[in-house]
């Protein structure tokens, strides 16, 4: 770890010496604005212009040891190094390796729509659950329908009727046993109680979506690993352009 990071403040500051000696220190306006804003601060009464002062800021050598214009130079050799990418449309095997590479991130995940009616731990303390456990017979002996059946709870800030969600999003919503036992109901049947920080749900699956892994050629898929593609280029080659640039600087790669 200690390696890395001294590398890394290694090359930003080849990268900053190299943005000085370009002097895009004196083209970006970003810079001047900020060195602007510096003098003013130091003197709020003056009357010089912005170029005056920005003039001055240089002679001072502020733009040597300001934080952000330090960084904001490093950014700008950074993507001044990643225009020598090449620009060319992605190769079909660049596509592929990519493709490849990014499977586990391009798999889509199982997802459930569900009706769920609420019994509030708050409201019912600890008759939540035999509550839930009664309306759950209630609805097992004959259809009801949506409304009626989520009448026979409490009302619920988030709904009673959810759009196609994945496991994570569940379980970020409600926790993560009730996002299990959602992938364990019978579409279409009632089940529960299941309960969660906020008490206990009795929940039908109206609508399920098994989870798959979307195909290189599907349009969405195949705009990600082009730009997936251009990016890896460009970090190629600004990891090519910092060999020559540690070279240059005397700095061992």
């Amino acid at each position: 770890e200690l390696a890395a990071l001294t590398r890394q403040e290694l090359d930003d500051e080849i990268l900053f010496r190299e943005g000085l000696e370009r002097s895009l220190h004196r083209l970006d306006p970003v810079v001047k604005q900020r060195l602007v804003l510096n003098m003013r601060f130091l003197d709020p009464e003056s009357k010089a212009s912005d170029e005056a002062l920005f003039g001055q800021a240089l002679a001072l050598g502020m733009h040597r040891n300001d934080v952000v214009v330090r960084r904001r130079l490093v950014q700008l050799m950074e993507l001044a190094l990643a225009e020598g990418a090449d620009r060319a449309p992605a190769s079909a095997a660049e596509l592929g390796e990519m493709y490849d590479r990014r499977r586990d991130e391009l798999a889509l995940p199982a997802r459930w729509r569900i009706t769920q009616v609420y019994f509030s731990a708050d409201r019912r303390k600890t008759g939540s659950l035999g509550d839930a456990r009664a309306a759950l017979r209630q609805l097992q002996r004959g259809a009801l329908a949506a409304d009626a059946a989520v009448a026979l709870g409490d009302p619920f800030l988030g709904g009673h009727t959810l759009p196609l969600l994945n496991a994570q999003q569940l379980a970020g919503q409600f926790g993560e046993d009730f996002a299990r036992e959602i992938g364990r109901c019978v579409p279409g049947a009632w089940c529960g109680p299941i309960a969660s920080s906020y008490g206990q749900h009795l929940v039908r699956v109206e609508e399920t979506e098994a989870g798959r892994l979307p195909g290189p050629d599907e349009p969405e898929v195949r705009r990600r690993l082009e730009s997936d593609v251009q990016r890896e280029r460009a970090r190629r080659a600004v990891a090519d352009a910092m060999v020559k640039l540690r070279q240059k600087y005397g700095v061992p790669s």
